[in-house]
C-alpha cells in the first residue's frame, strides 16, 4: 500500500520540477525573445506581429530548454542539486523579468 503512495509522491515531485524549470524557461525566453529578437534579426514590417513572433519563439525555445535541463537535473541530480536548480530558475526568471520591466521603461524608444 506504501509503495504506490511513494510512487506517486515522487511523480507528482517529479512533474512539479520539471514544470516549474520549464515555466521559469519559458520566461526567460519570452523577455529575451522580446527584448534580443528585433535587435538580433531586424524588425519583419507589419504590424508589430513580428515583435509578437520574437516573443513566443523565445518563449518557446525557453520551455523546450528549460525542460530539458528539468528533465536531465532530475535524473541525474541530488535532493540538494534540484533544489538549488529550482532556487536558480526562479531567481533568474525573476532578475530577466525585472531587467526587462526597467528597460523597456526607462529607455521605450530603443526598445
Amino acid at each position: 500500500m506504501l509503495q504506490w503512495r511513494e510512487r506517486l509522491v515522487r511523480i507528482v515531485v517529479a512533474l512539479t520540477f520539471v514544470g516549474w524549470v520549464g515555466a521559469a524557461g519559458s520566461m526567460i525566453g519570452f523577455c529575451l525573445g522580446g527584448l534580443l529578437g528585433k535587435r538580433l534579426f531586424g524588425t519583419l514590417g507589419g504590424h508589430g506581429l513580428g515583435d509578437l513572433g520574437y516573443l513566443f519563439a523565445g518563449a518557446l525555445l525557453g520551455v523546450l530548454a528549460g525542460l530539458a535541463v528539468g528533465v536531465t537535473g532530475f535524473a541525474r541530480g541530488t535532493a540538494r542539486l534540484r533544489q538549488q536548480l529550482v532556487w536558480s530558475a526562479g531567481l533568474a526568471a525573476a532578475g530577466i523579468a525585472g531587467a526587462t520591466l526597467v528597460l523597456t521603461r526607462v529607455f521605450p524608444g530603443l526598445w
